[in-house]
Protein backbone atom coordinates (compact mmCIF):
# COMPACT_ATOMS: atom_id res chain seq x y z
CA UNK A 1 0.00 0.00 0.00
CA UNK A 2 2.97 2.39 0.71
CA UNK A 3 4.41 1.61 -2.71
CA UNK A 4 1.31 2.63 -4.63
CA UNK A 5 1.03 6.12 -2.36
CA UNK A 6 4.95 6.78 -3.42
CA UNK A 7 4.11 6.00 -7.21
CA UNK A 8 0.86 8.37 -6.95
CA UNK A 9 2.85 11.09 -5.17
CA UNK A 10 5.41 10.79 -7.97
CA UNK A 11 2.86 10.52 -10.77
CA UNK A 12 1.31 14.12 -9.17
CA UNK A 13 4.62 15.69 -9.06
CA UNK A 14 5.92 15.11 -12.72
CA UNK A 15 2.15 15.71 -13.96
CA UNK A 16 2.64 19.12 -12.01
CA UNK A 17 6.30 19.65 -13.62
CA UNK A 18 4.78 19.28 -17.04
CA UNK A 19 1.91 21.54 -16.61
CA UNK A 20 4.83 24.28 -14.90
CA UNK A 21 6.78 24.19 -18.03
CA UNK A 22 3.62 23.99 -20.41
CA UNK A 23 2.81 27.11 -19.15
CA UNK A 24 6.38 28.79 -19.36
CA UNK A 25 7.78 30.76 -22.15
CA UNK A 26 9.67 29.22 -25.15
CA UNK A 27 13.40 30.00 -24.03
CA UNK A 28 14.95 27.35 -26.14
CA UNK A 29 18.56 28.24 -27.17
CA UNK A 30 19.63 27.53 -30.05
CA UNK A 31 22.54 25.36 -31.09
CA UNK A 32 25.99 26.53 -30.32
CA UNK A 33 28.59 26.81 -34.04
CA UNK A 34 30.24 23.43 -35.30
CA UNK A 35 33.37 23.57 -33.45
CA UNK A 36 36.27 21.75 -35.75
CA UNK A 37 39.80 21.06 -35.28
CA UNK A 38 41.14 19.46 -38.88
CA UNK A 39 43.36 17.12 -38.57
CA UNK A 40 45.66 18.49 -40.76
CA UNK A 41 46.44 22.23 -38.71
CA UNK A 42 45.98 20.13 -35.28
CA UNK A 43 49.30 19.33 -34.83
CA UNK A 44 52.52 21.31 -35.13
CA UNK A 45 56.03 19.69 -35.12
CA UNK A 46 59.06 22.67 -35.61
CA UNK A 47 62.51 21.34 -36.45
CA UNK A 48 65.88 22.53 -36.35
CA UNK A 49 67.06 25.10 -39.05
CA UNK A 50 68.53 22.77 -41.58
CA UNK A 51 68.01 19.64 -43.90
CA UNK A 52 67.22 16.97 -40.96
CA UNK A 53 63.93 15.58 -40.18
CA UNK A 54 64.40 13.01 -37.81
CA UNK A 55 63.03 12.78 -34.02
CA UNK A 56 67.00 14.24 -32.78
CA UNK A 57 66.23 17.34 -34.89
CA UNK A 58 62.51 18.03 -33.15
CA UNK A 59 62.86 21.63 -31.74
CA UNK A 60 59.23 20.99 -30.01
CA UNK A 61 55.70 19.52 -31.01
CA UNK A 62 52.31 20.97 -30.04
CA UNK A 63 48.93 19.82 -30.36
CA UNK A 64 45.18 20.97 -29.92
CA UNK A 65 44.04 18.24 -27.47
CA UNK A 66 40.50 19.10 -27.21
CA UNK A 67 37.87 22.06 -27.09
CA UNK A 68 34.76 22.83 -25.15
CA UNK A 69 32.68 26.23 -25.25
CA UNK A 70 29.21 27.79 -24.23
CA UNK A 71 27.21 30.03 -26.44
CA UNK A 72 24.64 32.89 -25.63
CA UNK A 73 22.89 34.31 -28.11
CA UNK A 74 21.11 37.48 -27.37
CA UNK A 75 18.11 38.77 -30.06
CA UNK A 76 16.26 41.96 -29.75
CA UNK A 77 13.28 42.59 -29.26
CA UNK A 78 11.57 41.19 -31.80
CA UNK A 79 13.88 38.39 -32.19
CA UNK A 80 14.91 39.42 -35.83
CA UNK A 81 18.82 40.21 -34.60
CA UNK A 82 21.38 40.81 -32.31
CA UNK A 83 24.50 38.87 -31.21
CA UNK A 84 26.05 35.44 -30.04
CA UNK A 85 28.70 35.12 -27.92
CA UNK A 86 31.03 31.99 -27.55
CA UNK A 87 33.66 31.24 -24.89
CA UNK A 88 35.90 28.46 -25.93
CA UNK A 89 38.30 26.68 -24.05
CA UNK A 90 40.91 25.28 -26.25
CA UNK A 91 43.08 22.57 -24.75
CA UNK A 92 46.57 22.47 -25.74
CA UNK A 93 49.77 20.03 -25.29
CA UNK A 94 53.56 20.87 -26.20
CA UNK A 95 56.99 19.07 -25.48
CA UNK A 96 60.68 20.11 -26.06
CA UNK A 97 62.28 18.03 -28.55
CA UNK A 98 66.26 17.11 -28.16
CA UNK A 99 66.76 20.14 -30.48
CA UNK A 100 65.06 22.56 -28.84
CA UNK A 101 66.83 25.88 -27.52
CA UNK A 102 66.31 27.04 -24.24
CA UNK A 103 63.93 30.31 -23.87
CA UNK A 104 60.21 31.14 -25.19
CA UNK A 105 58.49 29.13 -27.89
CA UNK A 106 56.33 30.95 -29.96
CA UNK A 107 53.04 29.14 -30.99
CA UNK A 108 50.27 30.55 -33.20
CA UNK A 109 46.61 29.20 -33.75
CA UNK A 110 43.76 30.78 -35.24
CA UNK A 111 39.99 30.71 -34.93
CA UNK A 112 37.91 31.03 -38.73
CA UNK A 113 34.56 31.76 -38.86
CA UNK A 114 34.30 31.09 -43.05
CA UNK A 115 30.63 32.96 -43.24
CA UNK A 116 32.41 36.15 -41.71
CA UNK A 117 35.21 36.16 -44.40
CA UNK A 118 36.67 38.10 -46.29
CA UNK A 119 36.34 40.25 -42.83
CA UNK A 120 39.22 40.44 -40.42
CA UNK A 121 37.22 38.69 -37.71
CA UNK A 122 36.65 35.70 -40.29
CA UNK A 123 40.32 34.57 -38.99
CA UNK A 124 41.98 35.70 -36.01
CA UNK A 125 45.33 34.68 -35.22
CA UNK A 126 46.66 34.33 -31.93
CA UNK A 127 49.94 33.85 -29.94
CA UNK A 128 50.99 32.09 -27.11
CA UNK A 129 54.61 31.90 -25.61
CA UNK A 130 55.44 29.08 -23.76
CA UNK A 131 58.88 28.10 -21.93
CA UNK A 132 61.74 25.69 -23.53
CA UNK A 133 64.31 24.29 -20.14
CA UNK A 134 66.42 23.26 -23.57
CA UNK A 135 66.26 20.20 -24.98
CA UNK A 136 64.09 17.24 -24.51
CA UNK A 137 60.91 18.32 -21.88
CA UNK A 138 57.98 15.99 -20.67
CA UNK A 139 54.44 17.06 -22.18
CA UNK A 140 52.76 20.22 -20.62
CA UNK A 141 49.23 20.57 -21.28
CA UNK A 142 47.79 23.88 -20.58
CA UNK A 143 44.40 25.73 -21.87
CA UNK A 144 43.47 28.95 -23.75
CA UNK A 145 40.20 30.92 -23.67
CA UNK A 146 38.75 32.48 -26.50
CA UNK A 147 35.55 34.70 -26.89
CA UNK A 148 33.62 35.44 -30.25
CA UNK A 149 31.27 37.90 -30.95
CA UNK A 150 28.66 36.71 -33.94
CA UNK A 151 26.50 38.85 -35.81
CA UNK A 152 22.96 36.47 -35.41
CA UNK A 153 19.56 36.91 -36.83
CA UNK A 154 16.53 34.90 -37.10
CA UNK A 155 17.39 33.56 -40.19
CA UNK A 156 21.23 32.84 -39.38
CA UNK A 157 21.77 31.71 -35.73
CA UNK A 158 24.22 30.70 -33.81
CA UNK A 159 24.24 27.24 -35.51
CA UNK A 160 24.69 28.78 -39.01
CA UNK A 161 28.19 29.88 -38.24
CA UNK A 162 31.22 27.04 -38.32
CA UNK A 163 34.64 27.77 -36.52
CA UNK A 164 37.75 26.20 -37.29
CA UNK A 165 40.39 26.21 -34.76
CA UNK A 166 44.02 24.83 -35.73
CA UNK A 167 47.91 26.07 -35.54
CA UNK A 168 48.89 29.00 -37.85
CA UNK A 169 51.43 26.38 -39.42
CA UNK A 170 54.04 27.21 -42.04
CA UNK A 171 53.86 25.97 -45.63
CA UNK A 172 56.52 23.20 -44.46
CA UNK A 173 54.68 22.48 -41.71
CA UNK A 174 51.27 22.27 -43.67
CA UNK A 175 53.09 19.70 -45.92
CA UNK A 176 55.13 17.86 -43.02
CA UNK A 177 51.50 17.04 -41.20
CA UNK A 178 49.93 15.75 -45.13
CA UNK A 179 52.13 13.07 -45.14
CA UNK A 180 51.53 12.11 -41.42
CA UNK A 181 47.40 12.07 -41.58
CA UNK A 182 45.81 9.13 -43.91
Amino acid sequence: MHMFSVSRALLFSGAALALLAACTPDRTVPPCPNVRVDSVTSNLTQFRDGPGREVGDIAYQAEIVNYKGTCTQDLDKNNVEGTAEVEMEIEMAMATGPASAKGDVPLYYFVAIPQLFPDPSGKQIFEVRRPSPGGASKVERWTEHVTLTLPVTKARPSAGYDIYVGFQLTDAQLAFNRTRVK
